[in-house]
């Protein structure tokens, strides 16, 4: 597999997009099953104030909880050779005795005896019974265990609940590779490197436990987000003890399974190549796990848990972590399940992801997945927290994202006469007179300028409109519907008025599109929900402060194409003022009705105080980005007729 040089650019752009507003430095590595590099790209500098940039090559991130895979490949290889089995509990017993003296804390006080042993099988999949002490209230702290190299910090912490009895993401793999570390005589690094690292050729200056004094000149600097403002700092690696350890101390330094690893994205990749080839490495031939055995790294093991990543309270430290309603969102809360290898996603994901995806992430934002049936893996990595960062989680969307698009787009180019197949496959929304995603309609595979250049034609049922039409990712499983309409044969040099119609999902609060391009010194039109019929305000944007009321453009509601359900809420006006401006230079500004122009949108999740006036202050926005839309390919015929028709 390939992409073309406009599918490889447009993720390019896109990464490049989200640094400028406000993301870390990046790096972005995917792969084909032959493991050809599909795309690779360094956006940004190693830290915000370094001018040095990032590097394919060179710059190593710590990447957290992503460690965990290869953790789990390398107990997996002992349970093949016979040396330890998944369900074992009295062997795990006698390689670990200190397990088996742990009392349950299930309120954090008290502690109860357990009702079973615990297994290797309990271990790798999070049901042995330990959490984080970052994520759970009862044993709240201010960093993670044994993050400063002590592994009695890890040894002392304490189990939470019953063996067996749930899923709670925590220090279970640490455990896990303690055990490895006992039964091989080996500590895990040492481990990772000869059983896992050389044969898939990846050097030790690639990854690392206890990274190198060369290989920390390369490391990507740490940052920390202001919930408030949003502004990014820096701040040192919550895993310092690592790059501090003495070479004299370094033996009993504490091989964090679940959180040790140091790497670069094109090296960790390797790793994924092989498990897209049931457990071979595609160029260089070696085998780290049977076929069979990748199997069960990504089948689920907590099959009478489908909504295990669902709810749940907020993370114990704001600092370290993200509050977030869903790990991984879907249309429909389709189950999603856990196996040893990470999260799995059974059914296919809106950024084009195939059936029975595994992927997982780290703390300092990194994100990796497996796609085993489309044939597609890849990483995107930045350093910085709270983890669930609202620039990096969408910038790893829309990389992926562009990844499925582009593999789409060259799939559709070699049939003849085929049209370009949509990886956004949206339902009939109950409540509105047509499936928002016409089937007559080719659609464009992407969702944003940079990885969407057309725009294509829709013919609205309800209200008679040709618009115009373009999607932007809103979050990670939802997005936004842009619709613009204008008159047929608009004069040269004129103003003009157009029909707007925006469809946005009800977990945003608000929904912007800014004409001139740019969140400063343009038209900007913000909706939010407000019962039945959003609210439609006008405004000048403004940069990063609460964009004013703007008189100069008007909105008219027609009197169809409002209104909202129990998924989405939907508006439908018409504009005066929005396509000719006057700009920041004094000038007037114009679109061409007969041309593509750039746009801005921005969105939140974060709701509006009063959202019956026009002039309500609204949050920051989550999303920033641009689309490309293609101005003539909405234009109407019978514009003055039709917006009789809709009470205009």
């Amino acid at each position: 597999m390939s992409l073309n040089t406009q599918s490889i650019q447009s993720i390019k752009s896109t990464l490049d997009n989200f640094v400028k507003d406000g993301s870390p430095g990046l790096v972005f590595h995917a792969i084909d099953k032959s493991g050809k590099t599909l795309v690779e790209h360094a956006s940004g500098t190693i830290g915000i104030n370094s001018s040095k940039p990032m590097d394919v090559e060179t710059t190593t991130f710590w990447v957290a909880s992503c460690t965990k895979l290869v953790t789990a490949i390398a107990v997996l290889q002992l349970v093949e050779q016979g040396k330890i089995g998944l369900d074992d509990a009295e062997a795990v017993r006698k390689i670990a005795p200190e397990l088996a003296k742990k009392k349950v804390y299930a309120d954090g006080v008290n502690g109860v005896e357990q009702e079973r042993g615990i297994t290797m099988r309990m271990l790798l999949s999070h049901t042995a019974g330990f959490g984080y002490k970052c994520f759970d209230p009862r044993i709240k702290g201010d960093g993670i265990e044994g993050d400063q190299g002590d592994i009695n910090d890890f040894l002392d912490a304490k189990l939470l609940n019953q063996p067996g009895s749930m899923w709670e993401y925590g220090i279970n793999i640490d455990w896990a590779g303690l055990i490895l570390e006992r039964l091989t005589n080996q500590k895990l690094g040492d481990y990772f490197q000869q059983h896992i690292f050389t044969p898939l050729d990846i050097p030790a200056e690639g990854a690392s436990i206890l990274p190198s004094p060369s290989t920390q000149e390369t490391l990507a600097q740490m940052h920390q987000r202001d919930a408030t403002t949003g502004t990014l700092s820096p701040r040192p690696q919550l895993l310092s003890g690592a790059l501090s350890c003495p070479a004299d101390q370094q033996k009993q330094f504490f091989h964090s399974g679940g959180g040790g690893l140091w790497t670069k994205p094109r090296e960790y990749v390797k790793i994924l190549a092989a498990l897209l080839n049931n457990g071979t490495s595609p160029s260089t031939h070696a085998q780290i796990l049977k076929p069979a055995t990748v199997d069960l790294l990504c089948e689920n093991q907590i099959p009478d848990q489908p909504n295990f990543a669902r709810g749940g309270p907020p993370p114990a430290n704001p600092l370290i972590a993200n509050r977030s309603a869903e790990m991984y969102p879907q249309p429909g809360n389709p189950p999603q399940g856990w196996g040893f290898g990470g999260f799995i996603t059974f059914e296919p994901g809106l950024s084009g992801r195939g059936r029975n995806t595994v992927w997982w992430s780290g703390l300092s934002n990194c994100f990796w997945w497996v796609d085993r049936e489309r044939g597609a893996a890849g990483m995107l990595a930045a350093q910085v927290l709270p983890y669930g960062d609202p620039k990096v989680v969408p910038a790893w969307f829309m990389a992926e994202k562009g990844i499925y698009d582009g593999l789409d787009a060259v799939a559709a180019e070699s049939k003849a006469n085929s049209k370009l197949a949509s990886v956004l496959q949206t339902p009939f929304i109950p409540g509105f007179s047509t499936n928002i995603f016409h089937p007559a309609h080719a659609w464009p595979s992407s969702t944003s300028q940079t990885l969407s250049p057309r725009a294509v034609s829709y013919l609205d049922a309800e209200t008679g409109f040709t618009f115009s039409e373009t999607r932007a990712a809103a979050t990670l499983s939802s997005s936004i519907i842009y619709r613009i309409a204008q008159p047929a044969n608009v004069p040269t040099g004129q103003p003009y008025d157009v029909v707007l119609q925006v469809i946005a999902p009800n977990a945003l609060g608000w929904v912007g599109l800014a004409w001139g391009g740019s969140m400063i010194r343009n038209p900007l039109t913000v909706s939010y929900p407000n019962g039945q019929k959003p609210t439609v305000s006008s405004r000048w944007a403004t940069g990063h402060s609460t964009p004013q009321p703007y008189p100069s453009a008007t909105y008219t509601p027609l009197t169809a194409g409002n209104k909202s359900n129990a998924t989405h809420w939907q508006f439908t006006v018409k504009c005066s003022g929005c396509t000719t401006y006057t700009g920041s230079t004094g000038s007037t500004v114009r679109i061409d009705p007969t041309g593509s122009k750039r746009l801005g949108f921005a969105c939140s999740q974060g709701k509006v105080s009063n959202p019956s006036s026009t002039s309500a202050s609204i949050p920051v926005h989550d999303v920033y980005n641009y689309i490309t839309h293609d101005f003539s390919v909405g234009a109407s015929e019978g514009w003055e007729a039709l917006l009789a028709r809709n009470g205009v």
